[in-house]
C-alpha cells in the first residue's frame, strides 16, 4: 500500500544560532566588551511517503483509501448503514418549510432593496438632469406673486409656451 500510494516533496529546514561575549579588562582603565550573533538557515527537498508502512498498519479499521485509474487516491472514512442519520418525514417537511420561509424573505428584501434603489436612481438623475444639463431648476420658472399680476401671468406663459400647429412651419 505505500509503494502504490508514492511519494511527496517535502521542504527541510536546517541552521542553528550561535551568540557569544567577550569581555576584556585591564588594571589601568575601563574595560571593553564585544557581542557577536550568528544565525544560518537552510532549505533542502526530500522525498517522503504517502503513508509509511506503519503508518498505514495503524490506520482505523474505518479508514478506507480508494485507488481510480486518472484519479489520486482518496482517503474516505467509511460509515455503516445504520449509523447514520436519515431524516424522517416530519424532519424533512420542517426542513423544507424552514428553507421556504427563508427563500421567502429573502425575496421580500429583494423587492424592497429593488423600489429603494429605483427611488434613490430615480432622485440622482432627476439632480443631474438639472444641475448637469444646464436646465432651469423648476422654481425658477413657475410664476412669483408680484404686485402686477398680469406680468407674472405673461412670464409664465412664456416659459411654458405650448406650440399650436397653426404656428409650426409647414
Amino acid at each position: 500500500m505505500s509503494d502504490r500510494l508514492g511519494e511527496e516533496t517535502i521542504v527541510v529546514t536546517s541552521g542553528g544560532t550561535s551568540r557569544g561575549t567577550s569581555h576584556q579588562s585591564s588594571g589601568l582603565g575601563p574595560g571593553s566588551e564585544g557581542r557577536s550573533f550568528q544565525r544560518t538557515e537552510n532549505w533542502t527537498q526530500q522525498a517522503r511517503r504517502l503513508l509509511k508502512p506503519e503508518e498505514v498498519t495503524s490506520l482505523s479499521s474505518r479508514v478506507a483509501i480508494t485507488f481510480t485509474p486518472g484519479v489520486p487516491p482518496l482517503r474516505t472514512t467509511l460509515m455503516r448503514y445504520y449509523e447514520e442519520a436519515v431524516p424522517t418525514a416530519a424532519e424533512d417537511a420542517r426542513g423544507n418549510a424552514r428553507l421556504f420561509g427563508r427563500c421567502a424573505a429573502l425575496l421580500v428584501v429583494a423587492i424592497g432593496l429593488t423600489g429603494w434603489v429605483r427611488e434613490v436612481a430615480a432622485t440622482r438623475i432627476a439632480a443631474a438632469q438639472w444641475q448637469g444639463w444646464g436646465l432651469k431648476r423648476p422654481e425658477a420658472v413657475a410664476p412669483r406673486r408680484t404686485g402686477n399680476f398680469g406680468r407674472s401671468m405673461r412670464q409664465h406663459a412664456a416659459a411654458g409656451r405650448v406650440w399650436r400647429r397653426s404656428e409650426c412651419a409647414e
